[in-house]
């Protein structure tokens, strides 16, 4: 749809906040409580901290469903803080929330992330590169028929899949080792999720994503 911001339809997961307090930080009990804006960086977003829609400079009508995506596929975006102008880099933004979604910055790219918990997971395209392989060439090492001619290195794109934690902010590659990882928060998930074979832990992993983030509550910090 829009340049640097693409957006992937991702089955099998669903996400649901729960229900508790803590003194020191809000609860998110709804995606409705956080603010549409622009988060500058993890910690701004911790502390539901935004550049809102009406503190932006652009041409680019507020009415529009999909402004600040249409905003931050420029090179640049200009707001209004406290009576002074910025000028930031797009690049340089964390990630922006709009219509109940997030979007964050991986790799100077805004990927939508369908699953928003405790454990975030969004895909990505990431560019590899692979060679060609060598081929045969009678003329290499002194023509006597013995050498190998070096092959292409190829760039490709290729969509992966990516895990975040949502109070770090900490990207990591989507396998069920990181599953394994982040899942020691909750003991009793992690010995279930332990107890199980390699390969059901690979098969099983998104489903375990689902139930920690059904029994993680996650938090905004307090200013």
């Amino acid at each position: 749809m829009y340049q640097r911001i693409l957006l992937f339809l991702v089955l099998g997961f669903i996400t649901t906040p729960t229900l508790h307090s803590q003194n020191d930080s809000v609860l998110i009990s709804s995606n409705t409580l956080i603010k549409e804006g622009l988060f500058l960086t993890h910690n701004d977003f911790r502390y539901n901290k935004a550049v809102l829609k009406s503190e932006i400079i652009s041409n680019v009508s507020r009415d529009q469903l999909f402004f600040l995506a249409k905003v931050m596929d420029n090179d640049s975006v200009t707001f209004k803080k406290e009576a002074s102008i910025f000028k930031l880099s797009t690049s340089k933004v964390w990630g922006f929330y709009q219509n109940n979604t997030l979007y964050i910055n991986f790799e100077n790219r805004f990927y939508r992330v369908p699953v928003f918990g405790a454990i975030c997971y969004f895909p990505a395209i990431i560019e590899t590169y692979y060679n060609t392989g060598g081929f045969y060439d009678p003329f290499i090492n002194g023509g006597m028929g013995m050498g190998m001619g070096m092959g292409n290195t190829v760039p490709t794109r290729e969509v992966r899949d990516f895990l975040m934690d949502f109070n770090t902010g900490k990207i990591m590659p989507y396998s069920a080792e990181m599953v394994e990882e982040l899942l020691q928060k909750n003991k009793t998930l992690y010995d279930e999720f332990m107890k199980l074979k390699r390969r059901q832990r690979r098969e099983q992993a998104s489903r375990y994503i689902r139930k920690f983030n059904e029994q993680q509550a996650i938090y905004f910090f307090k200013e």
